[in-house]
């Protein structure tokens, strides 16, 4: 009975528990969580860099990713690669920034190549209207863990999160939650307003504007002429930043990565590691 009252109390409060996981006036926090277990697997060396393979177990799923290492480290980077795209897809994102010393844990997102998943959209809003956290919810506790391995592992080295598409989108709310900075290519938030049922209500916890005020140092390279988010949708989600964050502009008509912008993404880490 006592815990019905106080379940009653929070949904009264416009906010919802579960495990941790909060939502409240729209906006989910997400508790640190440490993964049970990690594993690193030699791949191959050479190139630069030594690739080894990961997984690391997160809320009962076992999380794939791809750890890129150069020969010197100066900071490190979880890397989210866009819907649908597996991890060995982002490589000429990650091979650069390993040139530029930074150590890449790029990982395979729920639902994509290695890693399991594949909710529907139906099956998150049920979990999410139930107080629970969503596949989208947990892919940003993912991101969150994989941050914090990295970080470990680096000895307590900067680490930053980058992303690009829909990836980019994770790593704005992810980076709000850590305090470390954030870079994003070809992402915007979707412009929710005041939620007015479950589904909206559901968006709403996964929108980048509603946690990109309280991002520490955001930065963005978005082409001009993106065919999947448009200019103005991106610089409405830089607006919303209060933190230190600086917007490249690349005169392209392309979406996500492309070697046309390596000079914006180097500006763009450097900014955020200075």
């Amino acid at each position: 009975m006592r815990w019905l009252v106080i379940a009653l109390l929070l949904l009264s409060a416009g906010c919802v528990q579960s495990h941790g996981f909060m939502v409240e006036d729209g906006r989910a926090s997400w508790p640190a969580v440490t993964p049970v277990e990690s594993e690193f697997s030699l791949i191959k060396q050479g190139e630069g860099f030594t690739t080894y393979r990961v997984v690391f177990e997160n809320l009962g799923t076992d999380v794939a990713g791809l750890y890129v290492e150069p020969g010197e480290i100066k900071a490190g980077a979880v890397v989210i690669p866009g819907a649908l795209v597996r991890k060995e897809q982002v490589s000429d994102l990650y091979s650069l920034l390993a040139r530029e010393g930074i150590a890449c844990l790029v990982l395979d997102v729920r639902g994509t190549g290695e890693t399991p998943g594949g909710e529907t959209e139906a099956e998150s809003i049920k979990a999410f209207s139930a107080g629970k956290p969503s596949e989208p919810h947990k892919v940003v506790w993912d991101i969150i863990a994989a941050e914090r391995i990295l970080r470990d592992r680096l000895g307590g080295k900067q680490v930053i999160i980058a992303g690009e598409s829909n990836g980019g989108r994770f790593g704005i709310i992810a980076a709000s939650q850590t305090g470390g900075g954030v870079l994003v290519i070809s992402t915007a938030g979707y412009g929710m307003g005041q939620p007015y049922d479950e589904r909206t209500s559901f968006y709403k916890s996964i929108d980048p504007d509603t946690y990109a005020s309280a991002v520490s140092r955001l930065t963005m390279v978005q082409p001009k002429s993106d065919p999947a988010i448009p200019l103005y949708n991106a610089k409405r989600t830089f607006s919303v930043c209060k933190g230190e964050k600086r917007f490249w502009e690349v005169d392209a008509d392309i979406h996500g990565f492309n070697p046309v912008m390596e000079e914006e993404v180097i500006e763009a880490v450097e900014f955020l590691l200075g």
